[in-house]
């Protein structure tokens, strides 16, 4: 239910943040080591690059820890893992692109629809369940 889906958001807002933060450090760490001052980012047509490395660079921060180990770190804190083959759960992810280029309504569709999955979970008939407690 709605229980759910705030799990699912809490975890989203989690690991972009993370993920976020990983790619910042990663542009600055090659801006530096290629000898760039870091207020070349503001300069025109270099901010849209640097924006572009580093939600790229997140998305394939986020596939990988997927594929490898069923979970991000925002999905292991709040108890949700993915469970199917790497196969399927980058596929998953793979949908994941157009569900939030579509202005986010690949996402959105989970709060109408009755298993609450969004656009990426259907196309990979896979979702994120539950841990189990110990």
């Amino acid at each position: 239910g709605v229980g759910y889906l705030a799990l699912r958001l809490v975890a989203f807002t989690i690991d972009v943040a993370f993920h976020l933060a990983v790619s910042g450090l990663a542009l600055m760490g090659v801006m530096t080591f290629m000898g760039h001052e870091p207020l070349v980012l503001f300069e025109s047509g270099i901010i849209e690059l640097a924006c572009l490395f580093m939600i790229a660079l997140s998305w394939a921060l986020v596939t990988a820890q997927e594929v490898a180990l069923g979970t991000t770190p925002g999905k292991r804190i709040v108890g949700l893992k993915l469970r199917g083959s790497a196969a399927a759960i980058f596929m998953r992810s793979f949908f994941f692109i157009p569900g939030v280029l579509f202005m986010g309504v690949g996402l959105a569709w989970a709060l109408f629809n009755r298993e609450r999955r969004c656009w990426h979970d259907s196309a990979a008939d896979l979702q994120p369940t539950r841990l189990a407690r110990l």
